[in-house]
């Protein structure tokens, strides 16, 4: 909404539906931390010729100003019971000041209990803090390629995995695991199991997003589904007499020692989905998930 002072005011909340329990909904605290600052370094050191000060009135106004979040870029973790839940919320945001550089500007809120007067909407309790945070390539050997992955990153969605992970998509490239319960929040940088990679910010080619799903299926198993066509198009109907193969792999963590590893669990084409069912169902069309669809696409 706007103020009569012009400025966007921006509220979010957390709408809650318990198995047996009612539902519930609460404020998300406003955010009044400030961007961070482009030269600040990963370790938290401040530049080395900081900012002309501002005058008291416009420091304390810049203190109380709220953070415009950005929504497709947010994720909400909850875990534990009724009467000891733990919520994470957080947003994050990849700062790349050179294609040979990453990193990831994290604002994280981190609650346990509610905190309003009774009269109130109740509100999740915790604080904002900000950090920027070196991401994590364990593969060596493609660290160069990946790092470029990263510089043309861009987030399609942000979902939960076990109880301590909220993963960033882009689904032109791969996985980013925050472990947002960590005392200082690690990240680390996973590539699909695909063949090929776009090198190119530009989107209006390959529509990935439509035909790629990531879901978390228990609490140490994700589902990827890749619905790869086979014409070269990017959106619209298949060409004539030409088909898709939908693949789909499974990514588990290793107990011990973090490691993730992707398995190919099927590889299913056209030509045998329409050959097993009859010619009415089901439609002989390249197969798309919609937004709503994707809290399932287990195969």
């Amino acid at each position: 909404m706007e103020t009569p002072s012009f400025v966007t005011v921006q509220d979010l909340f957390v709408f809650h539906v318990g198995a047996g329990a009612p539902c519930s909904i609460k404020a998300i605290p406003p955010c009044t931390l400030p961007d961070l600052d482009y030269v600040v370094l990963p370790d938290g050191s401040p530049p080395t010729s900081p900012p002309r000060p501002l005058p008291p009135q416009q420091e304390e106004e810049k203190k109380r100003r709220r953070r415009l979040m950005t929504a497709k870029s947010m994720g909400i973790l909850c875990r534990g019971g009724s009467d000891q839940e733990e919520f994470a919320v957080a947003e994050m945001l990849l700062f790349k000041p050179s294609r040979f550089e990453v990193y990831a500007d994290i604002f994280l809120l981190r609650s346990s209990s509610t905190s309003s007067p009774a009269d109130e909407l109740p509100q999740l309790g915790g604080e904002w803090t900000s950090m920027r945070v070196p991401i994590h390539i364990s593969d060596d050997h493609r660290k160069a390629d990946d790092t470029w992955k990263l510089c043309l990153w861009q987030t399609d969605t942000v979902i939960p995995f076990g109880n301590k992970y909220l993963c960033w998509v882009d689904y032109y490239r791969g996985i980013l695991f925050v472990d947002v319960f960590a005392e200082g929040p690690t990240i680390s940088f996973l590539r699909f199991p695909l063949a090929a990679f776009p090198d190119t910010h530009n989107r209006s080619i390959a529509c990935s997003w439509l035909y790629r799903c990531v879901t978390a299926i228990n609490g140490d198993t994700l589902k990827f589904v890749d619905v790869a066509r086979n014409d070269g198009v990017g959106y619209g109907a298949l060409k004539p007499r030409v088909g898709f193969t939908v693949t789909c792999h499974t990514l588990t963590v290793v107990t011990g020692n973090n490691g993730m590893v992707w398995s190919q669990d099927c590889a299913v084409t056209s030509d045998e989905l329409w050959s097993a069912n009859p010619h009415e169902r089901p439609p002989r069309d390249v197969l798309m998930w919609t937004w709503t669809g994707r809290t399932s696409c287990t195969l």
